[in-house]
């Protein structure tokens, strides 16, 4: 995929092919990714984290006081892991079978069940009990991932929210795998990762959240220009990102998704508070979506449902919290104004929160959106840690 250095940064919302002639105030470097179809990306996003997570335990399985397995396809799960057999040589009642042991499974279990599978695209009546069962993998994974990350605060969010920050959480991984096998590394294992009109920091290696980068430390900030391919019925879409290396992060408000979700409001990041924002109604729904790319037995990574109509939810969703926040101060909401030019001289990269702007993904948000409405996981037994 084509990787593009810049000597400066084009303006927010346009992803032109000329080098401007200087970069903007505060920023090290600038390059552009794409563009390729993000499903490619979210692949690669996926075995980067798997890597970043390790493989320990991997054959490390939740047992019951007794000692005996929890599992009660403890046998299948090992020899998919071990490589023995896969998923599209196995028979179809194995996996239908299998399915009710995925929730038990540890986040790196699911991952590299994930990473083993990701060409296998199961199609037709016949694999419909495949296709549900990488469904289910990929909605464990992304809960697993959510609450690793954002910890409980996972489960104050809204649907809507979750599924963004993960979603470009694995975008992430996959910007910055390109980005190492380009050569043209990001400068940094700190990124800029916003939750819901909030930012905190992601620092690779660890996959884990911080609320600030190490003093001194420059940030890879992002602006997500991926938009829906009008030649494909289906609404894929195509990743496009501006990368860039930020001095000082506390500068930086820009929301990396202002140009994907055309905001009209020009909101700003902000840094993260210990409390979430308050969920809202964006669970709702979500099983009919999901249910709709399933009907037919066919399989789609991440899921299948229109980003478009995920982001006006997610607009009216923050104007919701605004409008709370405001009453509850007493003061007037005030609009926020449009990204700012280069005339002015505002905080590098416009606006995004510190900890709560979320998104979804046309092909990847069928599963997103049961995230929050499937009872995926009961309390009674939790994956085993390795010691």
């Amino acid at each position: 995929a084509p990787v593009r250095a810049m000597a400066a940064a084009a303006g927010p919302s346009t992803p032109t092919g000329d080098a401007p002639t200087e970069l903007e105030p505060g920023v090290l470097r600038a390059q552009w990714l794409g563009p390729r179809p993000e499903e490619e990306v979210l692949k690669a996003g996926l075995v980067e984290a798997s890597a970043a997570l390790g493989e320990e335990g991997l054959l490390t399985f939740p047992r019951r006081p007794n000692n005996t397995p929890l599992l009660m396809r403890q046998g299948f799960f090992e020899r998919l892991l071990k490589g023995e057999t896969t998923l599209h040589n196995c028979a179809a009642a194995d996996a239908s079978a299998a399915e009710t042991d995925v929730k038990r499974l540890s986040l790196e279990q699911l991952l590299k069940l994930r990473c083993m599978n990701l060409e296998y695209v199961p199609t037709g009546a016949g694999q419909a009990s495949k296709a549900s069962f990488l469904s289910l993998l990929d909605r464990c994974t992304m809960t697993l991932l959510a609450d690793r990350l954002l910890v409980d605060e996972s489960k104050s969010l809204s649907e809507g929210h979750r599924a963004l920050a993960m979603r470009h959480a694995v975008l992430i991984y996959g910007a910055a795998r390109e980005l190492r096998e380009s050569g043209n590394h990001a400068g940094s294992d700190w990124w800029l990762f916003a939750v819901a009109g909030t930012r905190r920091f992601l620092h690779l290696p660890t996959f884990k959240l911080q609320s600030a980068p190490p003093a001194g430390q420059p940030v890879v900030c992002y602006r997500s220009h991926t938009q829906p391919n009008p030649r494909d019925p289906r609404r894929s879409r195509t990743y496009r990102w501006q990368v860039l290396l930020v001095q000082d992060a506390s500068s930086w408000t820009e929301d990396p998704l202002v140009v994907e979700q055309r905001l009209r409001k020009g909101a700003k990041l902000t840094t993260a508070k210990t409390k979430a924002p308050p969920a809202t109604g964006l669970a709702a729904g979500g099983g009919a979506r999901m249910g709709a790319a399933m009907s037919a037995g066919q399989y789609v990574l991440f899921g299948d449902f229109d980003l478009d109509d995920l982001f006006d939810d997610l607009d009216a969703d923050l104007d919701q919290i605004a409008t709370a926040s405001g009453a509850t101060s007493g003061g007037a909401v005030t609009p926020k104004t449009t990204t700012p030019t280069s005339e002015k001289k505002p905080a590098l990269g416009g606006s995004v929160g510190q900890a709560s702007q979320p998104e979804a993904g046309n092909d990847i948000d069928e599963f997103f959106d049961s995230l929050l409405g499937d009872q995926l996981f009961d309390q009674s037994a939790k994956p085993a840690t390795p010691a």
